[in-house]
């Protein structure tokens, strides 16, 4: 029972390190649409969940460096890509790593990947054209303010250049 689909994987896998053409360099302009995260009720003295008005939006940079194998995956490969991100209105570029490391960031063939920065996390799914971004921080280090707070925003991003 379990080799019933190997044959259909095997036809599969070579088309799908084929279309690891598909070349996602350029610039993207990214726009949340949706936010939430924790805030602390100074009167209840307990922390909340919370709307936040989606504002947070950036340029999202990415550059092809190379192609590589997968590994443990034969005949598939992964683009490996530079990618940075600038906040709206601002002139410094970020590099987003994967990870968290400084090293570059491996994209799928549908355009999917996650990167670090600072300390937000990303994920990006460039088929869809849709993105979360996520701050972890505030909360766990035990202050009850509303000084730093975690947060998650979906978005999306559409090419300009």
């Amino acid at each position: 029972m379990l080799f019933r689909g190997l044959p259909a994987l095997a036809f599969l896998l070579p088309l799908i390190s084929a279309a690891s053409a598909a070349n996602w360099s350029g610039s993207y302009y990214c726009s949340a649409k949706a936010e939430g995260g924790l805030k602390f009720n100074k009167i209840t003295k307990t922390w909340e969940s919370v709307r936040f008005k989606a504002t947070d939006n950036f340029i999202l940079n990415m550059r092809f460096v190379s192609t590589k194998p997968m590994q443990d995956v034969p005949n598939m490969t992964l683009d490996v890509y530079k990618v940075s991100l600038r906040s709206e209105g601002s002139q410094t570029e970020l590099n987003c790593f994967a990870g968290g490391s400084g090293v570059d960031v491996e994209v799928t063939t549908r355009g999917v990947f996650s990167c670090e920065q600072l300390f937000f996390t990303y994920k990006f799914d460039m088929t869809a054209a849709r993105y979360l971004q996520a701050y972890f921080a505030g909360y766990i280090d035990g202050d009850n303010d509303n000084n730093d707070t975690p947060f998650m925003a979906g978005g999306v991003c559409t090419k300009i250049n």
